[in-house]
């Protein structure tokens, strides 16, 4: 049927499944873009003339910084639906998106986009600041580096689900050479983060099943 097809750029999560060829996904990706498409519009920067060439419909593409490409790319789709742009946006609070516990804040970033997007909420953050990151095995936690000297300490995790493959908590801190690895259970390295700094703020990130695990504890 008729659709409104939305894209917002191509990163390099899920590369494995096509043998590392980041233009090969975004020719996947632009297979949103249909005959029954009413309104396609995009955010991508680097595969602007592929999306073009892929889409059977033109594609509106957005500009500016990334940290606001989505909410832009929010805003042109309710406008096309209201058919105006006299509206307010609402203030959406998601689980694991930068979610307030108490001390604990709850992020699924698992990839280098997302975590240079939340670099700056990060060193907003009274000191200490405190880290618990386990992530799985498919994504790079290479993106990890432009995080890690923002926290006074880091806790390592790999015990988090039996369905998933995280990276052992040894290889991680051996890979950046900070950090720790008291335990690789994480709600006993939030007891102990806790205990350890009083008055800090402990992030937990690096994946959304970590947070889902840390988050039904606590509630």
């Amino acid at each position: 049927g008729k659709r409104i097809s939305a894209l917002t750029f191509i990163g390099e999560d899920h590369l494995e499944f096509f043998q590392q060829n980041l233009r090969q996904l975004a020719i996947e990706k632009a297979g949103i873009f249909t005959q029954e498409t009413v309104y396609a519009v995009s955010a991508e920067k680097y595969f602007k003339s592929l999306m073009q060439e892929k889409s059977p419909v033109p594609v509106e593409f957005v500009k500016g910084i990334t940290a606001k490409m989505n909410k832009k790319i929010a805003r042109k789709i309710s406008a096309h639906i209201l058919q105006t742009s006299d509206f307010t946006m609402q203030k959406v609070a998601l689980p694991a998106r930068w979610e307030k516990i108490g001390r604990v804040i709850l992020e699924g970033a698992h990839s280098k986009p997302r975590f240079e997007y939340i670099q700056a909420k990060i060193k907003k953050l009274p000191t200490p600041r405190v880290a618990i990151i386990g992530m799985v095995k498919n994504h790079d936690p290479a993106g990890l580096s432009v995080l890690l000297d923002l926290f006074e300490d880091i806790f390592w995790v790999d015990e988090i689900t039996e369905d998933r493959d995280f990276w052992k908590k040894e290889v991680l801190k051996k890979k950046f050479n900070h950090g720790r690895t008291d335990s690789g259970d994480p709600m006993k390295a939030l007891t102990i983060a806790k205990k350890e700094y009083p008055t800090a703020k402990v992030v937990v990130l690096g994946s959304f099943y970590l947070c889902g695990v840390v988050r039904a504890k606590i509630f």
